[in-house]
């Protein structure tokens, strides 16, 4: 398999530190392992396919991870040190991930961004519509699956 949405998916794995091999658009070995091995640490059936549930759990994975990295109070970070994650910031940011990484056939939105462990981590949840892609071609067939998926991020993590 190749094409722009294996190339967004390669993208979103390697923003989440795996390793997809080269950013070639190829579905190859390499890009196989990364989104096993996503699947298996966000507790989603390891199938090496990037269905609903694993396209809907990248995309709040990247939202997590940009809402955690860019959402730093950084005046009080530069003053005291401590870092402490700004909600109204954590939540605009999440939108925008989303927005720009809607993973392909994936209508979603961001339905919560909290704020936890003092300040310091961020859970972002989405929910939406995942559109099969032979819908039409199939008379009477479903449209596709709606999809919840959450993710948290640690600021003290990233910024290391």
């Amino acid at each position: 398999m190749r094409g722009p949405a294996v190339l967004e998916v390669q993208q979103a794995l390697a923003a989440l530190g795996l390793l997809p091999g080269p950013f070639d658009a190829a579905y190859g070995p390499a890009t196989a392992a990364a989104v096993k091995a996503f699947q298996s640490a966000r507790g989603l059936d390891v199938d090496g396919w990037v269905g609903a549930q694993t396209r809907a759990a990248l995309a709040a994975a990247a939202a997590a991870n940009d809402a955690a990295t860019q959402s730093l109070d950084l005046s009080l970070f530069y003053e005291t040190g401590e870092i402490r994650l700004v909600p109204e910031r954590a939540w605009a940011i999440a939108e925008q991930s989303l927005a720009a990484r809607g993973l392909d056939r994936l209508d979603a939105e961001v339905s919560d961004v909290r704020i936890e462990d003092g300040g310091t981590s961020v859970v972002v949840i989405i929910r939406g519509h995942a559109k099969y892609l032979f819908a039409k071609a199939v008379p009477g067939g479903r449209e596709g699956i709606d999809v919840t998926a959450s993710s948290e991020a640690h600021a003290a993590d990233l910024a290391e």
